[in-house]
């Protein structure tokens, strides 16, 4: 799993963390993208005056590694340097999430066109869809997730959640990242992962039916959702819709 190393310089300050997760880096990321003060090692960083550096790591780096300011050496010599690439995802996310975005699957898509803003009043903040978007981003990588697991991550983040707004804090999470053309939607209508990206017309009926989030296996605490066998399963699981990067 990979781990992050942040690094925030302001003359004549400087500060360094390492061996964050995902979530601890988008408490950073996102009000840095909107321009909003970061507080990280007692002080307050403003984005305006401030330089930010973020650096993937393959692996947490050793304590006995980071003594004696050698850890960002360290992180720059095993690492690569991620910073544009996830302060703009980010920002595109945050331009997302101020627009508003659908709570239930299909709510206030009547007469609307697939994607289009829905009214404010999700029972989440936005930077819980935003961090969620990032979350998936990050786990995408090259790769591709079923898009139960958007629903999966959700219910993961906040236990307390009712499975509904887990549901909905995942659509909010997708559709913003449709939204900003980071993500593609693809059906795959067999076993053997036949299929291709869903148009833009497609997306609206394709979110709102709850047989698109539910996958194969259900989501913990998602009610009411029978789990499929062994044999169901692994047929089914290179079926159904998924995600992928752009």
């Amino acid at each position: 799993m990979a781990v992050y190393h942040v690094e925030l310089r302001q003359f004549p300050h400087n500060f360094s963390r390492f061996n964050l997760s995902e979530g601890e880096l988008n408490e950073v990321l996102i009000p840095w993208a909107r321009k909003e003060w970061v507080e990280l090692g007692e002080r307050k960083w403003n984005p305006h005056e401030a330089r930010l550096r973020v650096i993937e790591g393959e692996r947490e780096i050793p304590l006995e590694r980071l003594s004696m300011g050698r850890g960002w050496r360290v992180a720059e010599r095993e690492g690569r340097e991620v910073t544009g690439r996830v302060v703009e995802a980010a920002r595109a996310l945050g331009v997302a999430g101020s627009q508003g975005v659908a709570h239930t699957p299909g709510a206030a898509r009547e007469g609307s066109p697939p994607g289009a803003p829905s009214p404010p009043g999700a029972p989440w903040g936005a930077v819980t869809a935003e961090a969620l978007g990032l979350e998936l981003l990050g786990l995408l990588g090259a790769g591709e997730l079923p898009l139960r697991r958007a629903w999966e991550l959700a219910g993961a983040r906040d236990p307390g959640l009712a499975p509904s707004a887990a549901l909905g804090l995942a659509e909010a999470a997708v559709s913003s990242l449709l939204r900003t053309a980071l993500i593609v939607l693809v059906r795959r209508d067999s076993p053997e992962g036949e299929g291709g990206p869903i148009g833009p017309e497609e997306i609206g009926p394709a979110l709102a039916r709850i047989e698109s989030w539910a996958g194969p296996v259900a989501p913990a605490g998602a009610g009411g959702l029978a789990e499929a066998g062994p044999a169901e399963a692994d047929e089914q699981s290179r079926s159904g819709i998924w995600l992928r990067r752009a």
